[in-house]
């Protein structure tokens, strides 16, 4: 059987994460768990099993910096499947091996990222998935969709094929946070590879700080420097892919304009936000993020 790793980020950690991290340790073969914490308030490690290894990041290179280096050391382990978790989902206690289960039954040699439906876990509506196609080829998936093929899926729990997965390919550290996962995806695609929703298993995830019961548009309620990294990092994802998924980039234009009217109408620090939105539109048009694979170029 082909050894199973995960990695899970973690920020100024609570009682709770230390709990899930617990609950996937005993899921897979070796664990990742690299802090992010800033250094002036660094967490100190428990004494977790001899699987488990302890990392510190201090936030370089924000999210995409964690998950490079659980990248590195788990090519350099050799091994094959590996899991990718934030720190507030919660998992069942037989996810990975369910995960796999399916994945694996598909006999789909075609396959680098399979991943679950998410169900956002304060409205209970699940997360919109962009499929391959038309403009606006974008649906909500229910939980006997079947499988379906997409663009991009959410990092938290998803699995990677590293036999897949191009070798040289890692989380962009310049985008730090907001679309790393998308822009990861389509270079993966980029490279011949499918992305895979499996909708039969379904997970709970938190996306905004919306309130417990608020309906599937209301507003995600990021503060204004989320606002403007979500707006610089998906013009710079639109400016890398553009040429190859155009139809995505129209589509998610017309999402993110849906996500910036909402922040005019129903957010509180509204000037604030939309000045950062500001920022975000110029600034996305001259940062320079990592290369796109030699099949884009």
């Amino acid at each position: 059987m082909e050894r199973r790793a995960a990695v899970i980020v973690t920020y100024r950690p609570d009682a709770s994460v230390f709990q899930r991290i617990d609950t996937l340790a005993r899921q897979v073969d070796v664990l990742y768990v690299v802090d992010n914490t800033p250094e002036t308030e660094a967490v100190q490690p428990l004494p977790w099993p001899e699987h488990v290894t302890f990392e510190r990041n201090f936030n370089e290179g924000g999210l995409a910096g964690a998950l490079n280096i659980a990248l590195q050391r788990v090519r350099a382990a050799g091994v094959r499947y590996f899991f990718i978790f934030d720190q507030d989902t919660d998992l069942a206690p037989g996810f990975c091996q369910d995960m796999l289960d399916a994945a694996l039954a598909l006999n789909d040699p075609t396959w680098a990222i399979a991943g679950p439906r998410h169900v956002n876990s304060s409205t209970g509506h699940p997360v919109r998935l962009s499929v391959p196609g038309h403009f606006m080829n974008s649906f909500w998936p229910k939980s006997d969709s079947g499988v379906v093929e997409c663009l991009a899926l959410i990092n938290s729990c998803s699995l990677l094929d590293l036999e897949r997965v191009p070798r040289s390919l890692r989380y962009d550290e310049v985008l730090a946070i907001d679309m790393i996962d998308i822009d990861f995806c389509l270079a993966v695609r980029a490279a011949g590879w499918k992305m895979l929703c499996i909708p039969s298993i379904t997970v709970a995830h938190g996306i905004g700080n919306r309130k417990k019961g608020s309906f599937a548009f209301s507003a995600t309620n990021y503060n204004s420097h989320r606002k403007y990294l979500q707006t610089r990092n998906r013009i710079a994802v639109w400016r890398k892919f553009g040429s190859v998924e155009m139809a995505y980039v129209m589509t998610d234009a017309i999402i993110w304009f849906a996500d910036a009217l909402r922040t005019v109408v129903l957010e509180v620090d509204r000037l604030d936000k939309i000045k950062a939105i500001s920022r975000g539109i110029k600034d996305g048009f001259q940062i320079r993020t990592a290369h796109a694979p030699e099949s884009l170029r």
